[in-house]
């Protein structure tokens, strides 16, 4: 198949219809026209679950929480699709990190479904910032940044108080899949 990405405009004028010609025209057409498409917004907001590929066909499951850039996953990694009602039984992981939401907001890791947040249900973690601490609160249905308020951090604060780290999506695999005890794919 010939291609002429690079024809004058003169040559545009007397274009035939060939077959050929008409194939490229519409492959041109379709080339522009993906470019030039923009990718749908994420809206996330607290409460929204999400699921995590671990391996092949199993993944976890994740939370948002109000505070920014901080989930709740569930302690089970599964093949099934995600239900509501099993989930609300199973307990949670210890999982103080914060992480990146951009596998979240490129569709990367998918929301499969909202749960909000009750009253009394969340309690905010606090990091610390050296010399200073964490100490952000809001509403449960809005996201909060952590770093938006610090006050200085006391001695004890400093030894009980875990430093504020945020985890990559690979991290967060990592970290899951050595928490579920689940070898790395090419191990």
């Amino acid at each position: 198949m010939r291609c002429r990405f690079f024809r004058k405009s003169v040559a545009n004028k007397n274009r035939s219809n060939t077959y050929v010609d008409v194939i490229e025209r519409y492959i041109l057409k379709q080339y522009y026209r993906k470019s030039s498409v923009k990718r749908k917004k994420i809206r996330i907001r607290p409460g929204d679950i999400f699921r995590i590929p671990i391996r092949d066909e199993l993944y976890c499951y994740g939370r948002l929480s109000p505070q920014e850039q901080f989930a709740h996953f569930w302690s089970i990694a599964t093949s099934d699709d995600f239900d509501i009602n099993k989930f609300r039984t199973i307990s949670r992981l210890e999982f103080t990190e914060l992480i990146v939401i951009d596998p979240i907001m490129k569709g990367t890791w998918p929301i499969v479904d909202h749960l909000p947040w009750n009253p009394g249900e969340f309690v905010w973690q606090h990091y610390l910032v050296l010399p200073n601490i964490t100490c952000a609160e809001g509403p449960i249905n809005e996201f909060t940044d952590v770093s938006s308020k610090l006050r200085p951090a006391k001695k004890d604060e400093r030894a009980e108080t875990s430093k504020l780290s945020i985890w990559n999506e690979a991290g967060v695999i990592a970290i899951l899949r050595k928490r579920f005890g689940i070898a790395e794919p090419n191990a």
